[in-house]
């Protein structure tokens, strides 16, 4: 058999190659759409090598004549990959602040210390209290006196209250 290959994509000679290729894009296609998957990808690598040899020279005029040849090798692999996202975020974000803590030999976050106290608060973890501040003095309330106004002469005396406003009278003792 005396079949030459001309070393082209096109060719016969890499007619392994292509057909590969083909079974591997209708895989990819296959899964991707099977999966719902919005990405894929192939890679091709092509490896050639080279190995020199000698080998018989059958045109040479004496015998056990050699030559020497290059014997090339096409080697291909196709891999193909597709790709499936789940995704998730979270985040820790807030009023806090990163301290060493020495009991645990860890970093921890701890809140901002604002100054401020509330019911739920640790004693033992709030800061000492300043002083307390001044109350004002006390008011008896038995020695206020109201003065009446020099300027209500005709000031009516004063009645009895029959009527609650709500028009409700109550009854007379007697």
């Amino acid at each position: 058999m005396n079949t030459t290959y001309e070393l082209n994509l096109s060719s016969d000679a890499f007619n392994a190659f292509k057909t590969d290729f083909n079974l591997m894009l209708r895989q990819i296609l296959f899964a991707m759409e099977n999966k719902e998957a919005e990405e894929g990808t192939m890679a091709i690598k092509f490896a050639i090598t080279f190995d020199k040899e000698n080998v018989p020279d059958h045109s040479a005029q004496y015998p056990d004549a050699q030559r020497e040849i290059t014997r090339p090798t096409f080697k291909h692999t196709i891999t193909s990959q597709i790709t499936l996202k789940n995704q998730t975020t979270g985040q820790l974000k807030g009023d806090y602040e990163l301290v060493w803590d020495k009991e645990t030999s860890s970093y921890i976050i701890r809140p901002i210390d604002d100054g401020q106290t509330s019911l739920f608060d640790d004693e033992t973890a709030a800061p000492a209290p300043s002083e307390p501040a001044a109350l004002p003095p006390a008011i008896d309330l038995e020695e206020v006196v109201e003065e009446p106004d020099d300027d209500d002469d005709e000031a009516e005396p004063s009645e009895p209250v029959t009527d609650d406003g709500y028009g409700y009278e109550p009854a007379a003792l007697d």
